[in-house]
């Protein structure tokens, strides 16, 4: 099979085709749980390593997460006539092309290859060593892409390095909501929301980027529904010289009853 006969607009929706026409040497997709990202990435890893013959890898943070894409990516690779190695989940194409799905489980197994380009899966949940000090500096020979797709995970090196590309022109960064998602009905997600902690909501279905140590206890304050005075004589310490105050705080929208100690 000598050229590409996939028709992208077919296979992408509009969000995805967004990415793929807007793609840098370094691109990051923050996307919402089940915004389409890993059939986006595979459909990309495949249109340029059919384009440009090298060795190609999928990185993700473990074997299961790993498997998930390698599964999806057969899928789409078979009719355009790859040979499939299950053993070492690789596929190579018909131009020689070679595409291999990674575990991060142990870093240093990364070590050692030069490479054309590398897909991160969920990056936010990989270590920031794997990027920096292992996958980086095998792009360097062949001046290798990388697309980084994840749902956020707290403020971690993922967030730090969407906050670093503001300033780079070889990088752009994507913020895709899981509404973004056409084939996704609206009141599903209106139910999920009704069902979801805030929290949680705008992490996994906004793809907002949430402090760490308030996933939690945002809004705690807000949620308080007794004043430190009124829990005091509710719990009889109603002594300037009481050591401790106990505050029982329900907080909305998640089934915690929360005892804080002050």
């Amino acid at each position: 099979m000598g050229k590409l006969t996939l028709d992208i607009k077919k296979l992408l929706h509009a969000g995805q085709y967004e990415v793929y026409k807007g793609l840098r040497r370094f691109t990051i997709v923050c996307a919402g749980r089940r915004w389409g990202k890993t059939r986006l990435a595979c459909i990309i890893l495949i249109i340029v390593a059919l384009h440009n013959k090298g060795i190609y890898w999928w990185i993700a943070p473990t074997y299961k997460i790993a498997d998930i894409g390698w599964a999806l990516f057969k899928g789409i690779v078979r009719p355009l006539r790859a040979q499939i190695k299950e053993g070492d989940r690789k596929a190579i194409l018909s131009n020689g092309s070679e595409i291999h799905f990674k575990s991060a489980d142990n870093p240093d197994n990364l070590r050692g290859e030069g490479l054309k380009g590398v897909i991160f899966d969920e990056a936010a949940f990989t270590k920031e060593s794997v990027w920096i000090s292992i996958i980086r500096p095998a792009l360097a020979d062949n001046q290798g892409w990388a697309i980084f797709i994840s749902t956020p995970n707290g403020k971690n090196w993922f967030y730090n390095l969407t906050l670093q590309a503001e300033d780079d022109e070889n990088w752009i960064v994507f913020t895709k909501p899981t509404s973004d998602n056409p084939y996704i009905p609206a009141e599903e997600l209106e139910a999920a929301q009704l069902t979801t902690p805030e929290y949680i909501f705008k992490q996994e279905y906004l793809a907002e980027f949430i402090d760490d140590n308030l996933s939690v206890f945002r809004g705690i304050t807000k949620a308080s529904t007794l004043s430190r005075e009124a829990t005091a004589l509710l719990l009889g310490l109603t002594r300037e010289s009481e050591c401790y105050f106990t505050m029982l705080v329900p907080v909305r929208k998640i089934d915690l009853v929360v005892v804080m100690i002050v």
